[in-house]
């Protein structure tokens, strides 16, 4: 497995990784809407410092805990405290859901200034970019994602999705949101065409 510090930042998708340092609990980000088996919840994340180097990060994909009902509230996330080995599996960028914001140039990634928040709550995204934690956070991220390998982490749940190698899935989605511009753009195109048709108030004069 590569091991992960200041020099050897970088690796292979879907290869097997550590890395040993402290967690940043008061980065931790909720990704919410990642369901596990059909059970609506969030995937935890939490940078961990690199020990070889104070300020530079891997931001670790710590496990799916369940969303908590109306009237309750989530569990005790924090990471322990101390040094610790994370064994994982590289991904370059967090796994992106579609944002229906993201059409609208307002897409669902925005974290709380300042962060960490004065509640010390965790802020709940969609989806977390990289770049936009680091800009929040002001550590050296590395360019890469350690998604954690199954083990006893604040009850968390690492059951993580798969790479993805059913093409006719991706086709099939592709298709719909061609069929859902098309649609669009005949609603569009035949609202136009009523416009254009409806007689002026000086052709009744």
């Amino acid at each position: 497995a590569r091991v992960l510090d200041a020099q050897h930042r970088d690796g292979p998708d879907w290869h097997p990784a550590s890395a040993r340092g402290h967690w940043l609990n008061p980065f931790t980000v909720l990704l919410d809407n990642r369901n596990l088996k059909g059970q609506p919840g969030l995937w935890v994340a939490t940078p961990l410092e690199l020990q070889d180097s104070p300020g530079t990060a891997v931001l670790v994909l710590r496990g799916w805990v369940a969303r908590p009902m109306p009237s309750t509230h989530l569990p005790d996330l924090s990471a322990a405290a101390g040094p610790v080995q994370v064994q994982g599996t590289l991904l370059h960028r967090v796994p992106r859901l579609f944002d229906l914001g993201s059409l609208g140039g307002q897409p669902d990634t925005a974290l709380p200034k300042p962060f960490p928040a004065a509640d010390g709550q965790p802020p709940s995204v969609q989806n977390l970019p990289l770049d936009a934690l680091a800009a929040a956070t002001g550590l050296d991220l590395l360019p890469v994602v350690l998604q954690q390998a199954p083990t006893h982490d604040a009850d968390l749940i690492q059951d993580w999705p798969g790479p993805s190698t059913d093409a006719s899935q991706n086709y099939n989605y592709a298709l719909q949101w061609f069929s859902f511009a098309a649609i669009a753009l005949i609603a569009a195109g035949f609202t136009a065409w009523r416009t254009l048709r409806r007689p002026s108030p000086s052709s009744h004069a």
